[in-house]
């Protein structure tokens, strides 16, 4: 039995690995105060063993994956026209160490009071393929303030997401989060920033309500599968109008079979957050143009593709989408709830 642990940041061990953070101080814009912060970075989690077996499998409980590996955090000041990058350090999270705790405490020293500060936090940036540094944070800044991310793969199986529960054991997934402030002189700071994932997550379980076994042949889901996202948005559901949505097919010949009476195991997947309704203008939902639909074929019969968000236009980020379908010896039956992933309260002692 192999057991993978993935812990998350504590306020006291993230302070002692301070000695081995790749962190670049960087002189304040402009003589004169300065002030030291400790930010306070937040995100639901916790270690936990599990069994290598479940790795192979199509479907998986993947929320002992969803945890922290790197942490990036950049702070600039001024506007777009001025911008400049005060600091840019990375942390990478050390399997071995004990971390147990879903906080981190990152103390920055140095920087300028009296003018507006951007605090910018980058969780997991390899789960996209990218490493955030002053380069590419100013040229990605300066095109667009939110940071647009383009998954630039035509073939929808070649993108970084969506992600299977297996596939995000790694990297982890994209989280982000950031906060403007202003110092005041003669004060050092506490200041709290929120991650928030930057996929959605559904969770899907099938239900054998059936006399016979039944094996899964393939599910497909329909055209909501995004190809681009704001790494930081601005309100809740912010998706870039121009993105392009397909569906996605899923061979599952690799899943226990379903025996009657029961459900299988919830599989796992992370997506973009989608905006994908094919008319977004009409205040009415017409079910049959709805993108949110789910097909499968089992080793018995075909089922043809059902929506299982009426009434929904879009999905956002940060939010995982439960899906139930339950197949019949007369058809197929699905139903879907949305609930958030589960938060995290600080409790970080103030300055002496």
């Amino acid at each position: 039995m192999k057991h993978i642990t993935r812990y998350i940041l504590t306020a006291t061990a993230v302070i002692a690995m301070a000695g081995i953070c790749s962190c670049v101080e960087k002189p304040s814009p402009e003589a004169g105060e300065t002030a030291t912060v400790r930010l306070g970075i937040g995100i639901s989690g916790n270690g936990i063993d599990v069994e290598e077996g479940p790795w192979t499998k199509a479907y998986v409980e993947a929320s002992q994956y969803e945890g922290l590996r790197t942490v990036r955090v950049i702070v600039t000041s001024g506007d777009a026209d001025s911008r400049e990058i005060l600091h840019n350090g990375k942390i990478t999270i050390d399997d071995t160490a004990p971390f147990d705790a879903a906080s981190a405490v990152y103390e920055i020293t140095g920087l300028p009071v009296g003018i507006p500060l951007n605090f910018y936090v980058i969780g997991n940036e390899e789960s996209l393929g990218m490493e955030y540094t002053d380069d590419v944070i100013s040229e990605k800044l300066d095109q667009n303030h939110k940071i647009l991310f383009t998954d630039e793969a035509a073939d929808i199986d070649s993108r970084l997401f969506p992600k299977t529960g297996p596939q995000i054991v790694t990297n982890g997934l994209p989280m982000t989060g950031m906060i403007t402030k202003t110092l005041s002189e003669g004060h050092n700071k506490d200041i709290y920033v929120y991650l928030y994932r930057s996929v959605l997550k559904i969770s899907l379980t099938v239900e054998n309500r059936t006399n016979t076994s039944i094996a899964l042949n393939y599910i497909k889901f329909g055209p909501f599968f995004g190809d681009r996202f704001y790494i930081f948005r601005e309100r809740e559901l912010d998706v870039p109008s121009n993105t392009e949505y397909k569906s996605k097919e899923y061979k599952v010949e690799n899943i226990a079979t379903v025996e009657p009476g029961t459900t299988c195991d919830p599989l796992s997947l992370y997506l973009y957050p989608a905006y994908s309704y094919s008319n977004t203008s009409s205040t009415s939902f017409d079910v049959y143009n709805s993108p949110f639909t789910l097909e499968m074929a089992t080793s018995v019969r075909k089922y043809n593709p059902l929506v299982f968000a009426t009434n929904t236009n879009s999905f956002v980020r940060n939010t995982q989408v439960n899906i139930h379908a339950s197949i019949t010896t007369t058809g197929a039956d699905v139903t879907f709830t949305v609930s958030d992933w589960d938060s995290y309260t600080f409790d970080i002692p103030p300055f002496e």
